[in-house]
């Protein structure tokens, strides 16, 4: 995922989360956009995009989801449980 890419992702999460940048200033907004982007840097846009909709989607509790709550979905994506013999 590009930085490019990873404003995307910010934008959409904070279009869902207005709350969470009230306050947040360009400074903090850019660290933000830079973390996400170098976390997610071997993933692609699509795949991130997705497991943040699925983070969205499942929220309960009205903030936004961390990176590493993103990469369990990502994970749960691209890895789905299967049935084994036991």
């Amino acid at each position: 995922m590009t930085r490019e890419e990873a404003r995307e992702i910010i934008r959409t999460m904070y279009a869902a989360y207005p709350t969470a940048v009230r306050g947040m200033t360009a400074d903090e907004l850019t660290e933000t956009v830079n973390m996400w982007a170098a976390l997610f840097a071997e993933e692609p846009v699509q795949l991130v995009a997705a497991a943040l909709k699925g983070c969205i989607l499942a929220d309960t509790k009205g903030f936004p989801p961390s990176p590493g709550q993103v990469m369990n979905k990502i994970k749960q994506i691209t890895e789905p449980d299967t049935m084994t013999e036991v």
